[in-house]
């Protein structure tokens, strides 16, 4: 679980991450349609860029890993994120559930509570 304290605009970011969470649900019929696509062009284009020079070291080191590793550590692991705003006394707490691992660790990191104990 991670969290992200804020000062002011709570509610903008607890907006931005359910979106996120909207798109990398796995039965987005939008979302999930442009993975397809996106990952067929791809290694389409892989593909023939590999064939003619006989680089399939290449491919699997320029786009198969790299692939494999955003996929399979950054947006499928899920996880809950809280957001803290500690100006807003309209917007003090909410939880976002099911936000990608990668997308919670990156807005999460900086990000230490320094007045934890002396703003409520």
């Amino acid at each position: 679980m991670d969290a992200i304290y804020t000062y002011g605009g709570g509610e903008i970011i607890w907006k931005v991450f359910n979106g996120i969470v909207m798109m990398t649900k796995s039965e987005s019929p939008y979302f999930t349609n442009v993975i397809y696509v996106s990952a067929l062009v791809g290694t389409v284009l892989a593909v023939a860029r590999a064939l003619p020079g006989g680089q399939l070291g290449m491919l699997t080191k320029t786009w198969f890993i790299p692939t494999y590793i955003i996929l399979s550590l950054l947006l499928v692991p899920k996880t809950t994120v809280d957001i803290i705003d500690y100006v807003d006394s309209s917007f003090t707490y909410e939880p976002v559930e099911n936000v990608p691992l990668g997308f919670a660790f990156l807005a999460s990191v900086g990000n230490p509570p320094i007045f934890n104990g002396f703003i409520k």
